[in-house]
């Protein structure tokens, strides 16, 4: 086993519980344990490289045959495995799971267990590369500029985004003038034509709005014309009201949520169909 720790500092009994965190290289299983075991009561981030089974009951049952992988076990109690490649977990459990670490066989073994919903979790490691528990604090905000097709995205996962109401009929719809972004019917079941902005929409988005709606009033005298976004530029809604047409606007921060739950949820999903 290796150690790597400030020098310092000296490592007592194979652990240090004052550090702000340890790595072990190569460690016995029993040494791995103990430091996980430290880890988790108090509530550092873990890591596990090793190569390991899996198994799984819950919303359905799945084995992982014996692979070299990563295991990430977080302090809010959340479980990730990875494979050297691919972007994906390929097990997971989100965060609040429960852990027990002991050895057996000569293995280090880590159940997580959730309540709700039932679910377990246990691995069986051997050919320990490494294994660290570390001090980890992340106080920095996250923030993320949304292109405008996950924008879009976001509006047709949660409609109200634009307002209350609103159904999506079709999104990218190509007329001769463009490509318009989101088409639906509102709340009274008028047609209505979405086009979104990521940023401070401009006099010339208002222009581009106005040469999608035009054409199809024509045909549809009670046709909408929206501009959604996180603000206006200067003249822009006023320009809007002269067109007859309207604004909203989006929260990005509601939007970007609203993206994140909808695609953990279809990952949810995709796990589920897979164990």
């Amino acid at each position: 086993m290796n150690m790597m720790a400030p020098e310092e500092e000296p490592v007592k009994d194979g652990l240090k519980p004052q550090a702000p965190g340890l790595v072990l290289s190569d460690p016995s299983p029993q040494e791995a344990a103990d430091l996980l075991r430290e880890g988790l009561r108090r509530g550092r981030f873990n890591a596990i490289a090793c190569g390991c089974t899996v198994d799984y009951e819950g919303r359905s049952s799945s084995k992982l045959s014996w692979g070299e992988r990563l295991v990430l076990v977080k302090r809010d109690g959340s479980l990730l495995i990875h494979r050297p490649t691919g972007l994906e977990p390929v097990n997971w459990q989100p965060p609040g799971a429960i852990f027990d670490v002991k050895v057996k066989g000569g293995r280090l073994i880590v159940t997580g267990n959730r309540i709700s919903p039932r679910e377990r979790v246990v691995i069986e490691a051997d050919r320990i590369s490494m294994v660290a528990s570390l001090e980890m604090g992340d106080p920095g905000e996250f923030s993320m500029t949304m292109t405008e097709e996950e924008l879009r995205e976001a509006v047709l996962e949660n409609p109200s985004l634009v307002e209350e109401g609103f159904k999506p009929i079709s999104s990218e719809l190509e007329e001769p003038t463009g490509f318009m972004d989101v088409v639906g019917r509102d709340r009274h079941g008028r047609m209505a034509v979405v086009e979104l902005k990521r940023a401070v929409a401009s006099r010339e988005a208002a222009h581009q709005l106005l040469r999608y709606v035009e054409p199809l009033r024509r045909s549809n005298k009670g046709l909408r014309g929206i501009l959604a976004a996180p603000g206006f530029a200067r003249g822009v809604k006023r320009l809007l009201h002269e067109s007859g047409l309207e604004y909203v606007t989006i929260n990005l921060a509601k939007a970007r949520e609203e993206l994140r739950k909808a695609r953990g949820e279809r990952l949810l999903d995709y796990v589920s169909k897979r164990s």
